[in-house]
């Protein structure tokens, strides 16, 4: 039987991509919610004419962001792979042991097609932002509305495959957390655990 501590690593796991992926999204949400000067919203239009200065600050602003997210986005994607793959080392390890794992690979099955719609969003975004449509190469804004369509459909992308990975890894964590209340005995003597700080 396991003590508690080594039960609750997968939980960690778990809990340590989702706060990846909230940081990813989080990330986005000043992008969606601060005021003009600091940072545009993806919503609406950029500001008036008369604010020109300000207007390509703050979209140059918005545009250096996401450079960041992007980085931060396909870590998190890169990091809820290498997770499913330890995932599906203990399901191996429980099927060895003759239990029923049909639905801990069905979620995992779920989780990994969700992944891949993940990195399809973000390679979108990846891309809007790589042909910079209205940046010049230095990241200056060249023309403000096409400046403004690059961080707003970028953005969107990004946010969408941050949203994707959330609701994959709540699934999971689900799926993963209903099986053992149901196969408390279940579990393999010496698991191969995912730890936060791997």
């Amino acid at each position: 039987m396991f003590t508690r501590r080594k039960r609750g690593r997968i939980a960690s796991w778990l809990v340590s991509g989702a706060l990846a992926v909230t940081a990813v999204v989080g990330s986005l949400a000043p992008l969606a919610a601060a005021p003009v000067y600091a940072a545009p919203s993806m919503e609406d239009p950029p500001p008036p004419a008369d604010d020109a200065g300000l207007r390509e600050a703050a979209v140059k602003q918005a545009y250096q962001r996401l450079q960041g997210v992007e980085a931060r986005t396909q870590g998190a994607i890169d990091k809820a792979r290498t997770g499913a793959d330890r995932v599906e080392n203990l399901i191996d390890q429980a099927k060895a042991r003759g239990r029923d794992t049909s639905a801990l690979e069905a979620a995992l099955a779920s989780f990994r097609a969700s992944m891949n719609s993940a990195q399809a969003k973000h390679d979108q975004g990846a891309a809007i932002l790589a042909r910079h449509a209205g940046f010049d190469d230095q990241g200056e804004v060249t023309d403000i509305q096409e400046a403004w369509g690059t961080v707003k459909g970028a953005g969107k992308e990004f946010r969408d495959a941050g949203k994707t990975m959330a609701s994959a890894l709540r699934a999971l964590h689900a799926a993963i957390r209903d099986w053992r209340k149901a196969n408390r005995d279940a579990m393999p003597e010496e698991p191969d655990w995912p730890t936060e700080r791997e």
